[in-house]
């Protein structure tokens, strides 16, 4: 692999990265994912708790994208029905409401988030744990490099599908943007609109069947609640399994937080329990935490992103591309953030780059 010069390296593993990634091989070019973390899904990550049960401890699901994105919605059409996504059909309410449930309807992948992603990059090449610090251009060949500066792998184009300051970190030396070196770089007003949020599963002995499946709304310290075993995955099926759930903190709250993600996760438990009225707080075999993690590039602040580049084009495609150097970026954070917006980022520029290569060959 380190040796065969490929077609397209593509920075991270993520929706847009494997998106980009499947769109591309399709599309009959070789392709490498390389990704810094030990598997795929970015921020759709998957992790073990207790004995063999799972969790989405990263984005749980998405909304259908019927106004926003429509473009995609044939992909996704397919991929419902293909079985890489599945519908999740649940009870919402606001976190302040006192009336009865909504039933709402999402995306999330089978069996898991994560899951999806498998799906999609099958059969493509992926370097794991491997960490891009500097890309080279020499010779119209691109060499990406690690923090010794030992070469992980060469390729005629490069895409980075990274959260935005870290692809600031390897897009700086190029212009992508087209800018004078006197104008501000969009990218890294990107780059510093990042936003934290700290996530945790805690675990109940018995069924809080009181609660609906999915808290969501104005809350000063959670932007969302989710009762895990309501999602479509086997590993919830389960009768003797405890009843997970899920607590994403908003963003600024995690700004105002100083302790490590364990210490923070027991806060959130108890201010969840006392939102909730769940009377079984201090028992110490009633309520576990079972997981956490701090997402310390979880979104972005996209009215700023839109500001900045809203300052330098015209065109609103969301992503950017150099076809002569064949450099490229895809991210949530170019389409107005999510999931959705990954896919649209990354469906849109392997539609441009496809588009070129046939005026390529045509002409």
């Amino acid at each position: 692999m380190k040796n065969a010069t490929i077609d397209v390296a593509i920075i991270g593993a993520g929706t847009a990265g494997s998106i980009a990634a499947n769109q591309l091989t399709t599309a009959g070019l070789h392709c490498c994912i390389v990704e810094k973390s030990r598997g795929l899904g970015g921020r759709c990550s998957r992790r073990g708790i207790l004995d063999g049960f799972s969790i989405d401890l990263g984005a749980p699901s998405f909304s259908l994208p019927y106004t926003d994105h429509p473009n995609i919605m044939n992909n996704i059409n397919q991929w419902l029905e293909s079985g890489f996504l599945r519908e999740w059909l649940f009870n919402s309410s606001d976190f302040k409401a006192q009336s009865p449930a909504m039933k709402k309807v999402e995306l999330c992948g089978t069996p898991s988030m994560n899951a999806f992603h498998r799906h999609l990059v099958e059969g493509v090449d992926c370097l794991t744990q491997r960490h891009v610090d500097q890309l080279q251009h020499k010779e119209g060949t691109w060499q990406l490099l690690d923090k010794s500066a030992q070469l992980i792998i060469e390729a005629k184009a490069v895409i980075v599908t990274a959260p935005a300051e870290q692809a600031y970190h390897l897009l700086a030396p190029f212009d992508l943007t087209g800018l004078h070196e006197q104008q501000p770089n969009p990218i890294l007003s990107a780059s510093e609109s990042s936003l934290p949020q700290y996530v945790c599963a805690i675990a109940f002995d018995q069924p809080q069947t009181q609660l609906y499946d999915v808290y969501s709304g104005k809350h000063s310290v959670f932007s969302k609640v989710i009762r895990a075993n309501s999602k479509p995955a086997p590993d919830h099926s389960d009768t003797k399994t405890p009843e997970i759930w899920i607590l994403h903190s908003t963003y600024d709250w995690a700004k105002q937080q100083h302790q490590d993600a364990e210490i923070t996760a027991k806060k959130m438990a108890r201010l969840f329990c006392q939102h909730f009225n769940i009377p079984e707080l201090d028992t110490l075999h009633a309520l576990k935490v079972v997981a956490s993690h701090y997402w310390r590039l979880a979104d972005h602040d996209h009215s700023i992103i839109k500001n900045s580049f809203a300052l330098h084009h015209t065109n609103k495609q969301p992503f950017l591309w150099d076809e002569k150097l064949k450099l490229g970026c895809c991210a949530d954070w170019l389409s107005g953030g999510g999931i959705a917006g990954a896919i649209n980022s990354s469906q849109e520029l392997c539609n441009h780059i496809t588009s070129q290569l046939k005026k390529r060959y045509n002409g």
